[in-house]
C-alpha cells in the first residue's frame, strides 16, 4: 500500500470542515488508504479481544500459544508469569512500522495503550474474569517500547 503523505491530521480536517467528527475522520482515512474492511475487524479486536481461561488465568485467545505456555510452566514459571509472557504485546514497534515517516510521541503511544488496558479491564470485569488477571501497561522509556499484558 502506498501511503498518502498529504493525508491531513484530524485537527486539520476539523479546521477545514466545521462539525467534522472522529467518525468522519475514520471514514475519510479508510477511504483514502483503501484498506479492506477486515482491517476494521482486526482493529476493533484490539479493543475487544476474546478472553479464555487457562488453568484459572485469563488469556487472549488470538495470542495464546499452548506450546509456549506449556514450555513456560515446565520451565518453572508460575501461572501468573506464564500468563504475562503469553499475552505480552509490544506496541511501540508496531506503531513505528505503521507510520515510518512520522515521529510518533511515546506519550501518544502510551495514551493509546492505556485506552486498551482500560477497555480490557472493563471487559474482564463484565465477564467475571477480573480475579483471573488484569490488563497492565509497562513503559520502557529508554527503548521507546510500550507493553500491554495480562497478569
Amino acid at each position: 500500500m502506498v501511503r498518502d503523505k498529504k493525508m491531513p491530521t484530524y485537527a486539520e480536517m476539523c479546521d477545514f470542515n466545521p462539525g467534522f467528527d472522529k467518525l468522519d475522520y475514520i471514514a475519510f482515512a479508510l477511504q483514502q488508504s483503501k484498506l479492506h474492511f477486515d482491517f476494521l475487524t482486526a482493529f476493533s479486536g484490539l479493543f475487544v479481544p476474546k478472553f479464555i481461561l487457562v488453568d484459572g488465568r485469563v488469556q487472549i485467545e488470538g495470542l495464546f500459544n499452548r506450546e509456549k505456555y506449556d514450555g513456560l510452566i515446565a520451565s518453572g514459571y508460575s501461572l501468573e508469569e506464564a500468563q504475562m509472557w503469553c499475552s505480552l504485546t509490544e506496541f511501540g514497534g508496531v506503531i513505528d512500522a505503521a507510520f515510518p515517516d512520522a515521529e510518533v510521541d511515546l506519550k501518544d503511544i502510551v495514551d493509546f495503550c492505556q485506552s486498551l488496558v482500560d477497555v480490557w479491564n472493563l471487559q474482564l470485569e463484565a465477564q467475571g474474569y477480573i480475579s483471573c488477571g488484569r490488563a497492565q501497561l509497562e513503559v520502557d522509556e529508554e527503548l521507546d517500547e510500550v507493553y500491554v499484558f495480562l497478569k
